[in-house]
């Protein structure tokens, strides 16, 4: 058994009938195997006939999903022309009192 199994809130029993579920034997493989090989020789047949399905552009998954997430997760990093001095004069103090907390700390 698993070690993690043992800190859930399970009888002994359970754990016992758990260990009897056969996860990996090949009646239980069996069925994903068989969809897994219909699929694959659709698709080989569907690339020999050079099918190309028509999908839309807005479904692109690009465009979706990849697109806007790098967009939002680089955005703190663009390089912006700040010209605020009231932003620039926060950072300066925060960076001196954090220079002065270290000095006055030793």
């Amino acid at each position: 058994m698993l070690p993690v199994l043992a800190s859930l809130d399970l009888l002994s029993d359970d754990l016992k009938s758990l260990g009897q579920v056969p996860f990996w034997a090949g009646a239980e493989l069996q069925a994903p195997l068989v969809s897994y090989a219909i699929a694959a020789f659709v698709v080989a047949v569907l690339a020999l006939c050079k099918f190309s399905p028509p999908v839309p552009g807005w479904l692109s998954v690009e465009k979706l999903v990849y697109r806007p997430l790098f967009t939002a997760a680089s955005g703190p990093f663009k390089q912006k022309e700040r010209t605020n001095l009231a932003f620039d004069t926060v950072i300066v103090g925060i960076i001196l009192a954090a220079v002065l907390a270290i000095l006055l700390w030793q």
